[in-house]
């Protein structure tokens, strides 16, 4: 009996003490499992999930968060927006039409860098705004999304930004303008700015008058002020003269201390006189209100200014001042000029009609759309009646492949005007060729016409009425 005593609790013991150990070890695991700490979520993740996740205004993710970007940066896509990191800006979202134009200007790598702000909505209009490193973008329904940046923003906002008195953007910034200018248009107005004046505000009748001159272009060049007004006047500076607006009569008068104090108004009682204009002297009639000068600079380029009467003093604005291409040959006097020379004549000749493949712009001068049966007749074995005229194909009497057809010239002929050389002036010349235009610029040099760009074309023919007068010179 005490044999069976002291082996049997030997053999029932043994797996308990197994069994505590291996509780025990289990134990010590799990106390140190627990002691572990969590990943911290990352701050892209905590804002998404502060945003309400997947059942929230971004969405779902569709993609996995990226890292990487300039300055350590990191993003999100969902399927309603992004947010973007860095650790100076803090995570932010960003969505529809302001998410789009940011992407359009080259994401973080852009102008505008990391938004600094989420999107804010709930002004005028129903508009929104986000803020970013580099300047900002508003939007509004019907006007879309638009970016802002530097002296222009800054002058915007000072005006009130869109409860203001320009309203809200309706163009991104726009730079590459004569002296290096940069502009924005928005509902009210326009802001400018160059290197050498800084940014002013333009609106209303001072700024309609200032576009038909020719902008930035013209003899005024940029403002140097915003507009100031009165009970009775508005007035605004430039940096080539001023222009004043009066209320009771909404006449805009143009100061330039060149020309003396003027109004773009066309007055009566005109008469013949001899201007020296943009250098050159010129006869004018009594009934030609623009002269055009085409003042040749090299082979294939010149210096283009539009004028237009004041006075009936033979006083002159300068409504364009531009670079105009010449034939790939050169220039030639008028009566030396032969047929396929590529030289553009050198001379005085009025200007008798216009045409173009689109419709009519904004002018006095007689104007037609062509078709695909418009040519201008080149044939030198036409009849000399047609020949350098405008014809109909179907009318016959020429070889089309000697010919212009007036649509081919997409570009060129979107709007011409006709120089009247060796048409009517003078006895027409067989060989001497024809054709010789204004138009729009095409790829290069001209065959021998003058080119300039569509909205210097646009402007001009505001101004022409049949019988004006170009002078091509050197």
């Amino acid at each position: 009996m005490p044999e069976l005593s002291t082996s049997t609790p030997t053999a029932v013991g043994a797996p308990r003490v197994r069994l505590v150990v291996l509780v025990g070890a289990a134990v010590a695991v799990l106390l140190t499992v627990l002691a572990v700490p969590a990943v911290a979520a990352s701050p892209i993740a905590q804002r998404y999930a502060q945003l309400g996740g997947s059942s929230g205004i971004l969405g779902a993710p569709v993609n996995n968060e990226q890292c990487g970007l300039v300055r350590g940066g990191c993003f999100r896509h969902y399927q309603h927006g992004s947010i973007y990191w860095t650790a100076d800006t803090g995570a932010k979202w960003t969505r529809g039409a302001i998410k789009n134009t940011w992407r359009s200007t080259g994401w973080e790598l852009g102008v505008l860098g990391y938004p600094t702000t989420d999107e804010n909505c709930g002004l005028t209009g129903g508009g929104c705004y986000q803020h970013f490193e580099g300047g900002s973008i508003h939007y509004a329904p019907g006007i879309g999304a638009h970016w802002s940046r530097g002296g222009i923003r800054s002058l915007w906002g000072s005006t009130g930004w869109e409860r203001g008195l320009l309203g809200y953007p309706i163009t991104s910034e726009r730079c590459g303008l004569v002296n290096s200018g940069c502009y924005q248009h928005f509902q009210k107005g326009s802001v400018y700015w160059s290197p050498g004046t800084g940014a002013h505000w333009i609106r209303g009748s001072i700024r309609n008058t200032w576009s038909s001159l020719g902008w930035e272009r013209s003899y005024l060049r940029y403002p140097t002020s915003n507009e100031v007004c009165s009970s009775s006047e508005c007035h605004q500076t430039f940096t080539g003269g001023r222009m004043d607006w009066t209320r009771s009569t909404g006449v805009t008068t143009v100061t330039t201390p060149s020309l003396g104090r003027s109004t773009p108004a066309h007055s009566t009682a005109w008469r013949s006189c001899t201007a020296t204009v943009a250098g050159k002297r010129v006869d004018v009639s009594a009934s030609q209100r623009t002269v055009m000068i085409v003042d040749q600079t090299s082979k294939t380029y010149a210096t283009f200014s539009h004028l237009t009467r004041t006075n009936t003093n033979c006083g002159f604005l300068r409504v364009v001042f531009t670079t105009a291409r010449l034939g790939y040959g050169g220039t030639v006097w008028w009566s030396d000029r032969r047929q396929n020379t590529g030289t553009t004549p050198r001379g005085s000749f009025l200007m008798t009609e216009s045409f173009g493949n689109g419709s009519a712009p904004t002018t006095q001068m007689p104007y037609r759309v062509t078709t695909n049966d418009d040519y201008w007749v080149l044939d030198q074995k036409a009849a000399l009646s047609i020949y350098n005229e405008p014809r109909k194909g179907s009318a016959g009497g020429f070889d089309k492949r000697e010919a212009e057809r007036l649509r081919d010239f997409t570009t060129q002929y979107r709007l011409a005007v006709v120089f009247d050389f060796n048409r009517k002036s003078n006895p027409k010349v067989m060989g001497r060729g024809g054709g010789i235009f204004l138009h729009v610029h095409g790829s290069g040099a001209t065959a021998g016409c003058v080119s300039v760009t569509l909205t210097e074309m646009q402007i001009v023919m505001r101004y022409l009425k049949a019988g004006d007068k170009v002078v091509i010179t050197t």
